[in-house]
């Protein structure tokens, strides 16, 4: 009972941050996105379809995914990622294997710093397995443009 009592805690924990301190250090942060193919952020995999993002405060590094019809979402810890020029568009970056797609990095429109998933085990063997073939398979890059709100 214990072992499943703190992953349920530090759930109930996160989403308390969100609801809190939201979105105090990138303002505007929320943003909405049209994603047309089904993909994993973390352990849950979504299905294609419309998503509001919301984007946690920089020190909290909360990124949660939440359906338009609110059935389905996903909330990941992340960190900080920069690039060296402030981006012009808000978005997501997926990793793309074969036809599989996991959520990598989430960049709001104003900012140079953005928020960098970790890889889940799942996509850590499937990258393994692309390595260890060696044969013209390359991990693709996927980005979708959003509408901040």
């Amino acid at each position: 009972m214990k072992k499943h009592a703190i992953p349920v805690l530090a759930i109930i924990g996160l989403a308390a941050m969100m609801v809190a301190n939201p979105v105090s250090a990138q303002s505007g942060a929320d943003m909405n996105v049209s994603i047309p193919f089904d993909f994993t952020v973390d352990k849950t995999t979504l299905p294609a379809g419309q998503y509001e993002v919301k984007i946690g405060s920089t020190g909290s590094g909360v990124v949660m995914l939440r359906s338009a019809d609110c059935k389905r979402s996903a909330l990941t810890l992340t960190n900080s990622t920069y690039t060296a020029k402030v981006t012009s568009e808000s978005g997501l970056v997926f990793n793309r294997y074969g036809n599989q797609y996991f959520l990598s990095r989430v960049w709001t429109a104003g900012s140079d710093i953005g928020r960098e998933l970790h890889k889940s085990a799942a996509e850590r063997e499937i990258n393994r397995a692309y390595r260890l073939a060696r044969n013209d398979a390359q991990v693709q890059t996927v980005a979708i443009a959003a509408d901040r709100h």
